[in-house]
């Protein structure tokens, strides 16, 4: 977006930095309908936060803030580098486990069916183990606490929770393409198709999420 600012979004990061006392990473935009948010980067200097333009077009500027807050938390907290290790590690035992999947396909003769659990008997089983590796990684309370952390540099906390729970309700009509693996990235639930790559869903519940920002729910 260099050159570009319709958001606002340069002021915006640059003011969320300087309250977290860190560099101010670099924005990019994802052409993407699904209202959708990551940051990465092994540490301060190489962060790098990345928004699709759906959430860009489709949210408030007060919960655009509220998510670029997230991010910014995500970054201090250099859970950026836990979320990307872990995220490759997975990928990895996902990588085998799909490679083996497609060998059966080739002795078992069937097709390729994604929602399929017979074309997915590995990645079936494989695919908890890697989940709790995540999940004992990351944990809902990281979650919690990144959240926590963003709504504190934010004028109004209730700004968050309106983000996070319109992005849920868009992750489920407008869903983003992505590895299952790369699930915990995101500042919201992406997985939200039926299927085995429901075992990548490890964010807290969105109840539990609003719960800790404000206090209550519903919104």
């Amino acid at each position: 977006i260099e050159g570009q600012n319709p958001w606002n979004l340069f002021e915006l990061t640059e003011k969320l930095a300087q309250k977290a006392r860190i560099p101010v990473p670099k924005i990019l935009v994802i052409s993407s309908s699904s209202p959708q948010a990551i940051a990465m980067g092994r540490n301060w200097n190489s962060a790098t936060i990345l928004l699709t333009d759906g959430l860009l077009n489709t949210l408030s500027p007060q919960e655009r803030e509220a998510v670029i807050s997230y991010q910014i938390a995500c970054i201090k907290k250099l859970d950026t580098l836990i979320f990307s290790l872990t995220s490759a590690l997975t990928s990895f035992i996902f990588f085998m486990s799909q490679l083996g999947d497609l060998l059966l396909r080739g002795v078992l003769g069937s097709k390729e069916d994604p929602r399929s659990r017979q074309n997915h008997l590995i990645s079936f089983f494989v695919t908890p183990f890697a989940t709790g590796l995540v999940r004992m990684t990351i944990g809902t309370r990281r979650y919690l606490a990144l959240d926590t952390l963003a709504a504190s540099w934010i004028d109004d906390p209730q700004y968050l929770a309106q983000a996070l729970w319109k992005m849920e309700s868009y992750a489920a009509t407008k869903p983003i393409d992505i590895p299952p693996y790369a699930a915990p990235l995101f500042i919201v639930n992406p997985l939200t198709l039926p299927g085995w790559t429901r075992y990548f869903q490890v964010h807290p519940h969105i109840e539990l999420r609003i719960k800790n920002i404000i206090g209550y729910f519903p919104i």
